[in-house]
């Protein structure tokens, strides 16, 4: 009884010197697991809070703690350092190049990728002859919804044609035509003296702008910034009775967002 005694002491000890090891070792995991779990939430919080942040923004947006900003337009991460030179150079992280920064080359891509984006069919000009969508890049844009059958367009466009015509050095226009045919449509615009661009009549462009931008009554006039973000739907009222303000309204709207 002694020997057995002796040797079940000798197994309980055994098995307890065994179980003392791997639970030291298990709180050890545990609290790694635990801290590196709460830094992967910290970093997923984080990058939730940069992209959220990024989409509301009209251009380009800075995180304070780190060198990183994002281009909205282009929908790309930029590393910025300073050098020698006292420029700013960004590193982009989708192309792996470096370049100025700002760099104005890049500016003016991601101002005519918005426009292609929201224009994807042929741009006319107001004799119905195709024109390259770059005559509206870096303006403030008016997409007009009309039609030469609608009273209270013709009650509207001449105000229209010449606050365009006063400011066409940054506000262009846009003519969505609600017309029958084509022939309506340019002999509307030829009528009244619209120089305007415009559209194919009944183009899939033309119902896509018209339901990105849910046109429900014409005259309709939405504005939209040079990177293609909708700034007001009310461009009719502001031309009518503020039209020597409106424009200047409209870009602290869109710095403002």
């Amino acid at each position: 009884n002694i020997g057995l005694r002796n040797r079940r002491s000798g197994f309980d000890s055994q098995r307890e010197c065994h179980l003392r090891i791997p639970l030291s070792q298990l709180d050890d995991i545990i609290l790694r697991c635990f801290a590196s779990t709460m830094k992967l939430i910290f970093y997923c919080l984080l990058f939730l809070s940069l992209c959220l942040n990024a989409s509301s923004s009209n251009s380009w947006f800075y995180f304070k703690h780190y060198p990183w900003i994002y281009d909205n337009s282009t929908k790309d991460w930029l590393y910025l350092q300073g050098h020698t030179d006292g420029k700013m150079y960004s590193f982009n992280a989708r192309t792996k190049q470096w370049s100025q920064f700002p760099d104005q080359n890049s500016s003016e891509e991601s101002q005519s990728n918005a426009i292609e984006s929201l224009i994807n069919g042929p741009l006319l000009d107001n004799e119905g002859k195709e024109v390259d969508k770059d005559v509206l890049t870096g303006k403030t844009l008016g997409f007009y919804f009309g039609a030469q059958w609608c009273p209270y367009c013709k009650q509207f466009t001449p105000d229209l044609v010449s606050f365009r015509n006063d400011n066409k050095e940054d506000f262009e226009v846009v003519f969505v035509s609600s017309d029958y045919d084509s022939s309506s449509q340019f002999t509307y615009m030829k009528e009244y003296d619209m120089e305007f661009y415009t559209l194919t009549l009944g183009s899939d462009s033309a119902v896509e702008l018209s339901q990105k931008f849910e046109v429900s009554g014409l005259p309709t006039l939405i504005i939209v910034s040079s990177e293609g973000d909708m700034i007001t739907r009310n461009g009719r009222t502001d031309i009518t009775y503020y039209p020597d303000q409106a424009l200047n309204q409209w870009k602290e709207m869109n710095s403002g967002n």
